[in-house]
């Protein structure tokens, strides 16, 4: 049958507009599904497989592990002014450049006077980490403190470490703000007082210690070294902190060494136990020169121009290798009764108690109590110490001149500060205070 011309026209423009409605119809199809697959994944959250992998590829393995290890989190780094008893702190009042994560370093954390920071330089090279140092600068030792602060930064070799890895924090008693007349308040503020530079052709302030004309010394001020001590500790960045003496230095790459330890020692990390580990403590004659690494400091101790710190604790006999191991653990009983150990620790560790000074000694003793009331194991490391500034210690004279305030002291822990941590801490006739 033949149909007319029209109709076979009128089929094939309705055929063509069916194809165009069917083209435009998978089109949209087609763009909606696109698009939406492009939104998923642009706003899609990664797996945890690919963050994990994210973050190993950032840093090196060991700080991640370590991290896990510890479950430390960073603190964060801010100026700013606290009252702390009867004393204002400038926290971070001058900070070092770089900024520590929580897992990847140990902080040194110390205290002293203006006049003690010869020792800052001996310390940053052997240490050649962060370190955070609380100053006691009443009146007019604040000048000097700051001056002393600027030309450590500035005017030594090792100036760019100083910088890089040193803290400053500054206190002093309220009786005792510098610069301050209830009269006529100064019109410069102490929060903007630091300038950081100073003229290196000038002699470094500290160098000039005549005692009797510091502003400590003339106000008859006793030196709060607990406060300071909290106030340093407090401060750092890092999970794992050593709480030292300024004028003792470590052996040489101790960092490195203690968070490789920490790796290959998971598990003794992650035990529940409260454990601190410490690092035997030497001095030696005037004018020697400060032992490189353990085989030279048994060469002086065999010679007689090194010494122990405290008789109780020897140096293991092995050869150095290059790792840190645990020879010894013990509690503080016994022969260790009193002992005032140097350790690395956690912030998790007793603070020092603020009421005892410098004057009137024992000032380690109550946290030592509470650590063996608390039953820390002690673990001493090998290949691993710390040497005074050469020169030995004189107690005596310390124990002479200040017999009075020792003995004051004395009754303070009797009456009060045994009872109380006893009472805090719970009781064992083993612990000795």
């Amino acid at each position: 049958m033949n149909l007319p011309w029209f109709s076979v026209r009128n089929c094939l423009l309705v055929f063509i507009a069916f194809l165009g409605t069917l083209a435009i119809f998978l089109n949209i199809i087609t763009s909606t599904h696109w698009a939406n697959f492009k939104r998923s994944e642009i706003l899609k959250s990664p797996s945890p497989a690919k963050m994990i992998s994210t973050t190993t590829t950032t840093g090196p393995r060991k700080r991640n592990i370590i991290q896990e290890i510890t479950n430390c989190y960073d603190r964060p780094v801010e100026r700013r002014i606290e009252q702390r008893g009867e004393y204002w702190v400038l926290f971070n009042y001058v900070p070092a450049t770089q900024k520590q994560r929580c897992f990847e370093s140990i902080t040194y954390t110390t205290q002293g006077d203006y006049t003690f920071l010869d020792n800052l330089i001996p310390l940053v090279e052997r240490w050649n980490g962060p370190i955070s140092v609380a100053l006691h600068a009443p009146g007019y030792d604040f000048r000097n403190t700051l001056d002393s602060i600027a030309y450590l930064r500035h005017c030594l070799k090792a100036s760019d470490l100083i910088m890089k890895y040193v803290t400053f924090h500054i206190f002093f008693s309220t009786n005792h703000i510098p610069f301050y007349s209830a009269i006529k308040p100064p019109s410069v503020t102490l929060r903007n007082f630091y300038q950081d530079n100073f003229d290196c052709y000038k002699t470094a302030p500290y160098a000039n210690k005549d005692y009797k004309s510091l502003y400590k010394t003339k106000a008859n001020i006793t030196y709060p070294i607990n406060v300071a001590r909290n106030i340093a500790k407090a401060s750092a960045q890092t999970h794992f902190l050593l709480a030292s003496d300024i004028e003792l230095y470590p052996s040489p790459n101790l960092i490195p060494k203690f968070l490789r330890f920490v790796e290959e020692n998971r598990k003794l990390i992650e035990k529940k136990t409260k454990k601190v580990f410490v690092l035997p403590v030497f001095e030696t004659l005037l004018n020697q020169s400060l032992p490189a690494n353990k085989t030279v400091l048994q060469q002086m101790y065999q010679s007689k121009t090194a010494f122990y710190f405290h008789k109780n604790i020897s140096m293991a006999k092995f050869k150095e290798n290059d790792k840190l191991n645990v020879f010894a653990t013990t509690k503080r009983v016994g022969k260790y009764r009193k002992w005032e150990a140097f350790y690395i620790g956690t912030h998790d560790d007793p603070v020092f108690d603020e009421r005892f000074s410098w004057e009137g000694q024992s000032n380690k003793m109550s946290q030592g109590y509470a650590m063996c009331l608390m039953n820390y194991d002690y673990m001493v490391l090998d290949n691993a110490f710390l040497i005074h500034k050469p020169g030995v210690k004189k107690q005596r004279v310390q124990r002479i001149k200040f017999s009075g305030m020792i003995i004051k002291t004395q009754q303070m822990i009797r009456k009060y500060v045994k009872s109380q941590l006893q009472y805090l801490f719970g009781e064992n006739d083993n612990c000795i205070l």
